[in-house]
C-alpha cells in the first residue's frame, strides 16, 4: 500500500487517473484489478479490496 501526496506529486495522480481524494487504486502483476473514490466504513473497504484480490 502506498500513500501518495497529489498535491506533490501531480504528474503521477494524473498519471494514475487520480482526480479526487481519497482515491484507491489496486494494482497485481502490473495491471489495474479496481479503483474506486470516496471514505467508506472499514468494512466496505475491505470489501471492495477483497473483490479486487479475487
Amino acid at each position: 500500500m502506498v500513500k501518495v501526496d497529489i498535491e506533490q506529486e501531480p504528474e503521477l495522480a494524473a498519471r494514475h487517473g487520480v482526480t479526487a481524494v481519497p482515491a484507491f487504486v489496486v494494482y497485481s502483476g502490473g495491471e489495474t484489478k479496481g479503483s474506486w473514490v470516496g471514505a467508506a466504513p472499514k468494512q466496505v473497504l475491505e470489501q471492495k479490496l477483497a473483490a479486487c484480490l479475487r
